[in-house]
């Protein structure tokens, strides 16, 4: 790996670097391509040839970089026309590059290089490998610098990326609805700030890594849709949204004097969930719990946080212990609800055996098994499903669980990636989609040549909107 390479991944980190996103994108690009210590002796119009920016672009680049002591120019040739100068970044932009991760550990090493790659005619939108602004790409550098192997960001909030960035956190709001229209990000759960469970959790950003504008450099594996064939109001198992018949089941512990939750259907309703949860055979215990879920008016939200917790550890269990969960063996049980623990109650100290406040240390020991077996539930009655896929390596694969759009939950979509050594030579992505009959999985049934549209990708929650659709009028002013 060239020395540009290991040290652009360096500047994502330089809290310091106080200047413009457009000029941050133009030194990745300018470390990328010439290095960090090479004194570069060409014009204007070959930097810009090279660096695949506009002339107007890397003139105002270098005078500010040069302005603010970060590159150094130096005179090396003059006639009475025209001037020749020398470019070089200076130590007081080294001391701080030369200090970061190692490179080598970044998942997403051909997605960043191919958003750094020169488009294809500067001035044409119609020639761009991505269509999206510099202040974007930087945007989506950042977060894929960041994101693990399945393209999952959740370590930086919205102040976060507007300081990396230089950017507004409104432009960052604004920048992330762009990128998901683009669907450069499959999904983002906004951050939440709980009561008691979830205190000050960054959002969930999920990234596209199989992209088609990422072409040969995209990542490759599966793409799994499910849809239930047993949809029921009271049908067993078929729900996949457990942190929907969480909240339902809470509000109903929580508020039972009110009109809406004592009539006959919301009871009946308020008993399905509990069984399509498993919890009822201990539901004793979920009642010391409810107090966690009592986030009004932000229930909507922390639910929508809470289900995509439970997908990312139904997908760790999937991707890291799929034998595991064959056999039904538990040592991956103490790991897992450790992180539970920590995701959902962060460093609260645990209390005292004789303490009786809440929450005292049953109601955090019950919590924490209550979400870790919801997400083994999810995790086996997947896996359930994968196995009627059998001519396919998905027992040595990557998964992410892609959060639902739809109300009933009867679409879900499943992202799986080749784990690097077993990843085979050619890049193409396969569509799965699974009947899935959660009841009775030997009546699933597998379409393994299914071509994936654009209203399936919205529908499936792979696309956060359709673009709008132009039809052609007639032109009233045209001539008869």
């Amino acid at each position: 790996m060239s020395e540009g390479v290991c040290i652009y991944y360096s500047l994502l980190l330089i809290n310091n670097l106080k200047i413009k996103s457009n000029i941050k994108f133009f030194l990745i690009k300018w470390i990328d391509v010439f290095g960090i210590k090479n004194a570069i002796e060409l014009s204007i119009v070959r930097i810009s040839e090279r660096l695949g920016l506009p002339v107007s672009s890397v003139t105002k680049s270098l005078t500010y970089l040069v302005e603010n002591g970060l590159f150094e120019k130096e005179l090396i040739f003059k006639t009475n026309k025209w001037s020749r100068y020398s470019y070089s970044t200076t130590v007081k932009l080294t001391r701080d590059l030369l200090h970061g991760d190692d490179p080598e550990k970044i998942s997403q090493l051909g997605l960043v290089r191919n958003l750094l790659q020169p488009d294809v005619g500067l001035n044409c939108r119609n020639h761009k490998y991505h269509p999206v602004t510099i202040p974007d790409r930087l945007l989506l550098i950042i977060l894929l610098y960041h994101s693990n192997s399945c393209g999952v960001v959740d370590c930086l909030s919205l102040n976060d990326l507007a300081h990396l960035t230089r950017l507004t956190k409104s432009s960052i709001k604004s920048r992330i609805t762009c990128l998901k229209r683009k669907g450069y990000i499959r999904s983002y759960i906004s951050g939440v700030n709980g009561k008691c469970l979830f205190k000050h959790k960054n959002g969930i950003f999920i990234l596209n890594l199989k992209h088609p504008n990422f072409s040969s450099d995209s990542v490759n594996g599966f793409t799994l849709l499910f849809q239930s064939t047993t949809y029921t109001e009271t049908s067993l198992g078929n729900n996949i949204a457990e942190a929907n018949e969480i909240y339902s089941a809470a509000n109903f512990l929580l508020k039972p004097a009110k009109e809406n939750y004592t009539s006959f259907k919301y009871i009946n309703l308020f008993k399905n969930n509990c069984d399509r949860l498993c919890f009822s055979e201990y539901f004793n215990e979920f009642i010391h719990i409810v107090p966690f879920f009592n986030e009004h008016p932000f229930t909507a939200k922390m639910q929508n946080f809470l289900q995509a917790k439970i997908n990312q550890y139904a997908s760790t269990l999937l991707s890291r212990y799929w034998q595991q969960l064959v056999s039904e063996e538990t040592n991956y049980e103490d790991k897992l609800k450790k992180i539970i623990r920590q995701d959902s109650l962060g460093d609260l100290i645990m209390p005292d055996e004789n303490t009786y406040e809440f929450p005292n240390r049953e109601n955090i020991c019950l919590l924490v098994n209550f979400i870790y077996d919801a997400a083994c539930f999810l995790a086996k009655r997947i896996q359930t499903q994968l196995k009627c896929v059998e001519r396919y390596p998905l027992a040595g694969m990557d998964f992410i669980i892609i959060p639902s759009v739809d109300d009933f939950r009867v679409y879900l979509a499943v992202e799986a990636f080749y784990k690097t050594p077993s990843a085979p030579s050619n890049k193409t992505n396969i569509v799965i989609k699974i009947l899935a009959d959660y009841t009775n999985p030997t009546r699933t049934i597998i379409d393994e040549k299914y071509k994936l549209t654009k209203d399936d990708e919205f529908m499936y929650g792979l696309l956060s909107k359709l673009e709008a659709k132009i039809y052609p009028t007639k032109n009233k002013n045209c001539q008869k």
